[in-house]
């Protein structure tokens, strides 16, 4: 890695963002992370690191980022940069995403939630 910034910055709930990574691998090319994070007084499900007193967590392991995303991704808030794209909805919002979200632990690299019991979500990072 020769390069790292953070290319763009999204609040989605109280404590928690999500946070596009640009990372330069070779000195020519870059490669784009989405990192949601929740940073909190307390540690909790997902907790990564405690950095000065406070717990910084994989947002994935967090409802209320993964609601915060789930609702952000309705609308233009979520700023993909150094992709070129812009995001789209492609659900509505409703009764089918409301619920208790759950995490399912079977990949490696990406991160699949139920929401309630009408949506599955996967997030590639």
């Amino acid at each position: 890695m020769t390069q790292l910034r953070v290319a763009a910055r999204t609040p989605v709930c109280e404590g928690g963002e999500h946070i596009v990574l640009a990372v330069e691998i070779d000195g020519r090319s870059w490669q784009v992370y989405q990192v949601p994070i929740l940073v909190a007084g307390e540690s909790g499900p997902g907790a990564i690191a405690q950095i000065e007193g406070l717990w910084v967590h994989d947002g994935l392991a967090r409802e209320e980022i993964v609601t915060g995303l789930v609702g952000a991704s309705g609308g233009a808030v979520l700023n993909p940069a150094g992709t070129g794209e812009r995001p789209v909805a492609q659900w509505r919002r409703g009764p089918a995403g409301s619920g208790p979200c759950r995490i399912l632990n079977v990949e490696q690299s990406n991160t699949s939630v139920v929401l309630g019991d009408g949506v599955l979500v996967k997030f590639f990072r």
